[in-house]
């Protein structure tokens, strides 16, 4: 039995149907209202917000992985709409089968305005603007975040080689030079996202981080006052990220109870494996998800350009580089499959639970 009181949920039994049944059970741990609300707007015609979740991945994804078996790759000229239903998926994308009925492969765009490939296209990936131009302005994931606003416009994960990374900028941006920070600790995005409704050092740290912002806002609104007016503008932009901070801080401790009905399991949550430190983020994005902290979510795998992993844990003996230098070598094929494999299977579990 959990000492805590929690509703802990596994990935597995984290879905809409495990909410429904808590609310009809009438469960302690859920709030009914919100979801209540959702279920009369359905009922009323009304769509829910679409949920939206990008994978990033430098150099990741080569065409013949998203091109149907039997399906002739070479351009026809024109455009051609094939039913995925009467298709059989390349190997590296087959975890998506189950969903074929709902999966849309749009294949032959060009992204050309970003610039060459090199190593990754930072935000040039996600932007409309050539990647060496770096944070040149809003990124597609807060284009779609703003249309359907949330506590937290869009949720950034990242999952670089080094587990020490605590924050990266590297593919999101709200708009010129406002960067997204990627949250690349699964714990210290747990302890970020669900500290107002966990116990122990996360609570503690929650609130500490409230009392911080509290201070960094008095402290900034005191140096104002002290300043020439013309300075006073110069940390209007600064007290307002603050600000911003605090409230977003304010309006995660309203919804607590929602988010106790969604907790994700943290047992992978401390790990340096690789694959486990993806699985985790993949939680925390599904929890975040489910428990209506926000819309978008972007998971950036290789946390900035030039940066890449060796897939040790799924059998692969070169990293994403050497990988991708190589990319027609027999053994570069087999590993390049098996880590996007591991990303479909990723996709393919997110999809199931929400």
């Amino acid at each position: 039995m959990n000492a805590n009181g929690l509703k802990m949920l596994t990935p597995d039994q984290l879905d809409r149907r495990t909410v429904l049944k808590g609310i009809s059970l009438g469960a302690g741990a859920v709030v009914l209202q919100p979801f209540l609300n959702a279920l009369a707007a359905e009922a009323r015609g009304e769509a829910p917000p679409k949920r939206v979740v990008f994978f990033m991945e430098s150099n990741g994804l080569y065409p013949y992985h998203v091109q149907p078996k039997g399906v002739d790759a070479k351009s026809s000229g024109k455009l051609v709409d094939l039913r995925l239903a009467d298709l059989e998926l390349h190997e590296a994308i087959q975890p998506l089968t189950p969903f074929k009925n709902r999966l849309g492969l749009i294949q032959k765009l060009s992204h050309k305005i970003s610039g060459g490939g090199d190593h990754g296209k930072g935000y040039g990936g996600l932007g409309c603007f050539h990647w060496r131009r770096g944070v040149a302005g809003q990124t597609v994931d807060h284009a779609i975040a703003a249309a359907q606003p949330n506590i937290i416009p869009v949720l950034g994960l990242g999952v670089p080689p080094s587990s020490d990374a605590a924050f990266v900028n590297s593919v999101s941006a709200s708009g010129p030079r406002r960067p997204t920070p990627m949250i690349c600790q699964p714990d210290l995005a747990f302890r970020m996202l669900f500290g107002s409704v966990a116990e122990g050092d996360a609570k503690r740290q929650f609130q500490a981080r409230n009392k911080l912002l509290d201070w960094c806002r008095s402290d900034i609104k005191r140096v104002q006052e002290i300043l020439p007016s013309m300075d006073r503008e110069k940390l209007d932009v600064y007290l307002d990220t603050f600000e911003q901070m605090r409230t977003r801080q304010d309006r995660i401790n309203d919804i607590r109870d929602r988010l106790q009905a969604n907790v994700p399991v943290i047992d992978k949550f401390e790990t340096q494996r690789t694959t486990q430190r993806f699985e985790a983020q993949c939680a925390i994005a599904a929890a975040s998800l489910a428990s209506g902290l926000t819309n978008v979510v972007t998971i950036d795998a290789a946390g900035g350009i030039g940066a890449y992993h060796t897939w040790k844990e799924l059998g692969v003996l070169k990293d994403g580089h050497a990988i991708g230098h190589s990319a027609e070598a027999p053994d570069s094929m087999e590993f390049a499959v098996k880590i996007r494999r591991f990303h479909a299977e990723r996709v393919a579990d997110l999809a199931r639970r929400l």
